[in-house]
C-alpha cells in the first residue's frame, strides 16, 4: 500500500512539472469550457492529441454537460440569488 502511494506522489509532481501534461490540461480545460458555454453546438472540434480517448472524453463531457444544465434548472434562483446578494454588499477590506 505504500509502494502505491510513493507512485502516485511521484506522479503527480512529474504530471505538474512536465510542460507536454500543462499544454495538454490547458487545451483539455479549454474544450470543457467551449461546450459548456456553447452547449448546443453539435460539432465540437477534440482538443489536439485526444483523438485515442474520443469517444470516452465525449461521453465524459456529455454526461458533465447534464449534470451541469440540471444543476443549474434546479439550483439556478438559489445561485442567483446569492450572487445578487454578493454584488450589493459594500466590499470590506481586512487591516
Amino acid at each position: 500500500m505504500h509502494g502505491s502511494n510513493t507512485g502516485n506522489n511521484y506522479t503527480r509532481v512529474y504530471l505538474q512539472t512536465h510542460d507536454v501534461c500543462w499544454i495538454s490540461e490547458d487545451r483539455l480545460l479549454a474544450f470543457i469550457e467551449h461546450v459548456l458555454a456553447n452547449p448546443q453546438t453539435k460539432d465540437v472540434q477534440l482538443p489536439t492529441g485526444y483523438s485515442a480517448v474520443s469517444e470516452e472524453l465525449s461521453r465524459l463531457v456529455g454526461s458533465f454537460l447534464q449534470l451541469v444544465s440540471y444543476n443549474q434548472a434546479v439550483f439556478g434562483s438559489y445561485y442567483s440569488d446569492i450572487i445578487s446578494s454578493a454584488l450589493a454588499a459594500p466590499a470590506t477590506t481586512s487591516s
